[in-house]
């Protein structure tokens, strides 16, 4: 093996004694959808090194295809964020095969994570406006308080089932805790601490900077719902239909009425029935928006409410528009907040 230089060697020793070992490298960190991202980029603002993108935009991650470059990623990860196999069923055996000395972490299961399960694809039928329909619960220890946050509004428990036709399902069970739990600031925040405690363990050089960053990321997200809270409260009543049934966290949070889901799974497009069915439920409810999203194409949304009196709008639930990084979180809720917050311009 050849000799150091006096110079480097003497610099390397230095470097050990100093720091009672060698210096750690700055922890590769993977992300795989742009708010974990975002919120991740906040959690690592200031330290050496800042998280990778898995998913790019305008891919969803109800079906998305590893390429050889995310493979390589995931093999290089010393940290890896997901929400977890309910939404990004494409990872869950790459993780196993390929991020072996990862430490991962599924935010799903992260405490203080508030759940809702998923609803039918008809539970506006059942709800009293339609203003938060489920039964949530956490991961937390503080279970007394699992039955919501303060502003939110509470709905009664609601499961969802097999599907029959005559539900709209078109035979898909859509059952389970509803992975989109990003879209609850209130979910973002408990996220960033379990994200600071990932990267601690990984990094502790770090670690006090991880957790600094966490509380005042926590901050920010308390500030920004009260914000977009009072933004909103104009439009609370006003009927909506979305497109997949990914934003009942944000609407429980701000107490909004949607009223319908045009397509319950998004990996099986509805059928001629359940299109007739939203298309009839726009225009008796009067719907003032449906949203639509960037990752699917736009022409269902448009077919149900042909006719109607009503504005397509669009909602992205993960920000693929918007730029990457520290700010990215704060900008993707107050981008779907404005997109709601124009439906009060409609009828």
């Amino acid at each position: 093996m050849p000799r150091l230089p006096h110079r480097l060697a003497v610099a390397a020793s230095l470097a050990f004694l100093s720091f009672g070992g060698p210096v750690q490298a700055a922890p590769e960190v993977v992300a795989s959808i742009a708010p974990l991202h975002g919120i991740a980029a906040r959690i690592m603002q200031g330290g050496a090194s800042a998280p990778r993108l898995l998913l790019p935009p305008g891919a969803s991650p109800h079906g998305y295809a590893l390429r050889p470059s995310d493979a390589a990623a995931l093999a290089d990860a010393d940290v890896v964020f997901w929400i977890g196999p309910a939404l990004e069923t494409f990872l869950e055996k790459p993780l196993q095969a390929l991020a072996a000395k990862a430490a991962v972490t599924p935010l799903m299961a992260a405490e203080g994570v508030r759940l809702l399960e998923y609803r039918d694809g008809d539970f506006a039928e059942d709800a009293d406006h339609g203003h938060g329909h489920g039964h949530d619960h956490d991961h937390g220890h503080d279970h007394g308080r699992a039955r919501g946050h303060d502003d939110v509004a509470k709905g009664d428990d609601h499961k969802g089932h097999d599907g029959h036709e005559g539900h709209g399902h078109e035979g898909h069970s859509h059952e389970g805790d509803d992975p989109h739990i990003w879209l609850d600031p209130a979910n973002a925040a408990a996220m960033g601490r379990a994200m600071a405690r990932a990267l601690a363990a990984a990094d502790p050089a770090n670690a006090d900077l991880y957790a600094a960053n966490a509380e005042a990321f926590a901050g920010e997200a308390d500030a920004l719902a009260r914000d977009v809270a009072a933004r909103l409260a104009p439009v609370r009543d006003r009927p909506m239909v979305v497109f997949h049934d990914a934003y009942q966290y944000f609407e429980r949070r701000f107490g909004l009425n949607v009223v319908g889901v045009i397509n319950v799974s998004p990996e099986r497009p509805p059928g001629a029935r359940r299109l007739a069915e939203i298309r009839d439920r726009i225009r008796d409810a009067h719907v003032a928006c449906v949203f639509v999203e960037p990752q699917f194409p736009p022409k269902l949304a448009e077919t149900a409410a042909a006719g109607a009196d009503t504005r397509i709008v669009d909602l992205d639930p993960l920000g693929d528009r918007i730029p990457l990084g520290a700010r990215h979180y704060r900008d993707l809720i107050r981008q779907a907040a404005k997109a709601v917050e124009s439906c009060g311009a409609s009828g």
